[in-house]
């Protein structure tokens, strides 16, 4: 408990994720903001269904990948500002520094949720009782809602799998920005020319599924239509790439001489 109480302080104190979390917020709520705008310019005297609250909550799929970059700064801070070498001298056992470092890190992801849902449903309800009276609720909202818990997380797990693998904060965010941006495209276009829901077996792909595809589902008119191949299986599928980058970066972190 008191190296995860360490690993906490360390990620309070430190700036960069309060400034990316600040973003994520302001990100989530001009996307929420939009899609409300939409709604008033189309219906005028707009009536809301429990899917269109889905789907306003699914907006945090806009900023949600901004906790990889925590993970990634998280897990290179220490050998960029060559302070590690202090964590090994005080925890000379790696496996509790790696296990504190993670689990404070999951945490934070789960802070990180939910300051972006308090954001989202601040502006949502708001709105939705001042213009419509009523905010219906579904079970594809509350899954949606702990859909972004999971999806922090696994971001989160994946930043700071990435940072420890390749224990260099520029390329670690590099890598991470180019992925999420630009590089998984090239591997998801050709995929969604054969199956749309092969797309999920890709790891944005399946987060923001995670996400999303309820909230399609109930929006689309169309049957059988879905990016995913269901629920459980898109969370087996976050599960083995988190898992398995969450692996190597600690393998490497416990193989890796202090730089």
């Amino acid at each position: 408990m008191r190296l995860l109480r360490a690993e906490l302080l360390k990620l309070w104190t430190v700036r960069t994720p309060r400034v990316l979390l600040a973003i994520a917020a302001l990100v989530a709520v001009i996307a929420a903001a939009t899609q409300i705008g939409i709604i008033e310019y189309r219906d005028g005297d707009p009536t809301l269904s429990a899917g269109q609250v889905a789907g306003l909550l699914a907006g945090a799929a806009a900023a949600i990948p901004l906790a990889t970059f925590i993970g990634a700064v998280g897990s290179t801070s220490g050998i960029r500002h060559r302070t590690e070498y202090l964590d090994h001298l005080i925890t000379p056992t790696r496996w509790q520094q790696v296990g504190a470092r993670v689990g404070a890190y999951l945490l934070g992801g789960l802070l990180f949720a939910g300051v972006l849902l308090a954001a989202l449903l601040v502006v949502i309800l708001t709105w939705a009782l001042i213009r419509v009276g009523n905010v219906p609720w579904s079970s594809t909202t509350t899954r949606i809602l702990l859909g972004v818990a999971l999806a922090t997380s696994a971001y989160t797990a994946i930043g700071l799998a990435v940072g420890a693998i390749f224990r260099n904060q520029i390329l670690a965010v590099g890598l991470l920005g180019g992925w999420i941006f630009a590089i998984e495209a090239f591997f998801v276009i050709p995929l969604a020319l054969i199956d749309l829901r092969l797309t999920s077996l890709m790891p944005v792909q399946a987060i923001q599924a995670l996400l999303i595809d309820d909230a399609l589902n109930d929006l689309v008119d169309e049957p059988g239509f879905a990016i995913s191949y269901g629920v459980w299986p898109t969370v087996g599928i976050i599960a083995v790439w988190t898992i398995g980058l969450s692996a190597i970066g600690i393998w490497r972190t416990l193989s890796s001489d202090i730089e």
